[in-house]
Formats: C-alpha cells, sequence, structure tokens
C-alpha cells in the first residue's frame, strides 16, 4: 500500500491527491449516483455543522470530529446521524476500507455548503465535483520546495569551473564532476556580484557557445532532479509513478462501485476501442493488473470477483 497515505484521515503529499482526485472523477461520470447519494445528506450536514460550532468548535476541527472521533467521543446525536450515515455511503460504494472517503465525502459536502448552497439557494445548481473534497496536509519536510530547491539556471563562468577543477579545459573528465551537479549552476544573483556564464565571441563561435549552454542545461535538469529525489527518499517519501493510463482509474471505478468483472470490464473496451488505438484488445488480466494497481495507490481493498477471465479478445477490423 502506497505510504502516502493513511487511514487516520490525513494525506501527506500532491502525488496521492492526483490519484484520488483522478478516481473520484471517474467515480462521478460512470456513478454519479455516488455524488447523488452524498447530497442528500447536505441538510443533516448543515444541521451538524451548526450544532458543534455552537460549542465553539471551529470548522475544520468539526470535520474531524465527525470523521476521526469515537462513536462516545461525538456528543451532538445530529452529528453522530450523519457519520452514521456517511458510514453507510461508503459501505454501499464499497470505498469502506479506506477511511479517507469518509474524510473527502464531509469536505465535499462543505464545499457544496460554502461555495453553492450559501450563493445561490434558490437554484441551487451544484457545481462542486467530488474531488473537490481531496484535501491533504502537506508536510513541513516537503513543504516549500521553491525555497529549498528553486530552479535557477545560472551558471559559473567557465573560467571558474576550471579554477576549481585545477583543469585546463573541457575536455578533461574531471570537469564533468561538476557540470552533473546541481549546485554548480546556482550562484548567487546579487548587486555586488554578477559573475555568470556568458558568450564571448572573440572566444567561441555561437554555435559552440550554444551546443556548451544545451549541454550544461540538460545536465542541470537531470542534476536538479535528482537531487530533489534524493533528498525526498532520505526523508521517507518516495514519489509514486503517476498513471498516464485515465483508462485505469474508469475500471477500478467499474469494478469496485458498479460491481462489473475483469472480463466484462476487458470486452465493453475491446468492443468500444477506437480503430486509430495501438491496442488490439483488453483482456481480464490486463484489467486485473491495472485495478490492483490501481487500489494500492487509494488505498482499496477489492472486492472479490466473480467473473472468469478470458483469452484476450481483438478488435473487429473495418
Amino acid at each position: 500500500m502506497n505510504n502516502n497515505h493513511s487511514n487516520e484521515g490525513h494525506l501527506y503529499d500532491r502525488w496521492s491527491i492526483t490519484h484520488y482526485s483522478k478516481f473520484l472523477d471517474a467515480v462521478e461520470e460512470i456513478a454519479p449516483e455516488v455524488r447523488s447519494y452524498l447530497l442528500t445528506l447536505l441538510p443533516l450536514y448543515i444541521d451538524a455543522v451548526k450544532v458543534l460550532a455552537l460549542n465553539g468548535n471551529p470548522l475544520d476541527d468539526i470535520v474531524q470530529i465527525i470523521a476521526g472521533s469515537h462513536d462516545d467521543e461525538i456528543k451532538e446525536i445530529k452529528a453522530l446521524i450523519l457519520r452514521e450515515k456517511l458510514e453507510c455511503w461508503a459501505e454501499k460504494y464499497r470505498l469502506d476500507s479506506n477511511r479517507l472517503f469518509i474524510l473527502f465525502a464531509l469536505h465535499f459536502l462543505r464545499e457544496v455548503y460554502e461555495y453553492d448552497y450559501q450563493k445561490d439557494q434558490e437554484t441551487m445548481i451544484i457545481c462542486t465535483r467530488l474531488s473537490d473534497g481531496v484535501t491533504y496536509e502537506e508536510h513541513e519536510i516537503i513543504s516549500d520546495f521553491g525555497s529549498k530547491f528553486p530552479f535557477l539556471f545560472l551558471p559559473l563562468p567557465l573560467t571558474e569551473v576550471l579554477e576549481k577543477l585545477n583543469i585546463k579545459g573541457r575536455k578533461d573528465p574531471r570537469y564533468r564532476d561538476i557540470i552533473s551537479n546541481a549546485e554548480s549552476y546556482e550562484s548567487p544573483l546579487t548587486d555586488e556580484k554578477k559573475n555568470m556564464l556568458a558568450w564571448h565571441p572573440t572566444e567561441d563561435t555561437w554555435t559552440e557557445f550554444n551546443n556548451l549552454l544545451n549541454q550544461m542545461f540538460e545536465n542541470y535538469k537531470r542534476a536538479y532532479r535528482q537531487r530533489t529525489e534524493e533528498y525526498l527518499e532520505k526523508h521517507g517519501y518516495k514519489a509514486d509513478k503517476l498513471k498516464r493510463e485515465a483508462i485505469h482509474y474508469r475500471w477500478i471505478a467499474e469494478y469496485q462501485i458498479l460491481g462489473k468483472s475483469y472480463s466484462e470490464i476487458a470486452n465493453f473496451y475491446t468492443e468500444h476501442a477506437n480503430e486509430d488505438s495501438k491496442c488490439d484488445g483488453y483482456n481480464s488480466d490486463t484489467v486485473y493488473r491495472a485495478v490492483k494497481d490501481t487500489a494500492s495507490l487509494i488505498g482499496l481493498t477489492l472486492r472479490p470477483d466473480k467473473g472468469g477471465r478470458p483469452s484476450k479478445v481483438k478488435k473487429g477490423r473495418k
């Protein structure tokens, strides 16, 4: 399971937000009843919030009280009823294995109340999406990268680079040691010191300088990324590979919420694949692996599959 999410009710990074948001967007598209169910709880949410607010609880605390407190710690009956109904909602749509979804549901209701209900009670057009309820708390270690590691491609003049390495020219192997280090490019730009790499037409042609600049920029990007990722891993964080296939989020939504089997999903998407698609078709094993992988990213325990796993089905060609 992804270490960047927690069943205690918090997300700690933006990578997890991406997975949860894409999943809930897919849920809202293929199973709008999930969102509709939550909207029926809006009056109860409003009543519970008003009661808890009268007791001096800030709004942020109210959400956590309802989502995370033990039953005997919730003193207001309406708040307890709301929590019970949210648990029924999560169980109905097989989201109950990760308590974060109850927290997201509460934040969704809060967004609806603050941005839809209070602004336009007459028409009550709900623009808030399920994914608007996905929130996170950024850990100090992985916050404010703009201050920690700003992207500053400000390479030192070649003469300084050579002096640091005590070498004569760019062909010396040790030259690459410094141009592959991110800090080598981040010379401070101040009024007192504006000592930067520059093109000297009397020393290099533009082609020669341009080739050097391109090489150094590619080196800096690579070194910059490596330094940031090493910092994250040193502190126990590892960015999950972002899934590029939006279809995987649809598959898990159809499997987990609509109750479709892997084979049903594979057959449907094979039959409806575009003719210009590079994929010849999908099989149930492909769907199974994608759903299992995506489930691990959003902390869901998958329901048992009741369908079979057919052999690969190819698209018909015109």
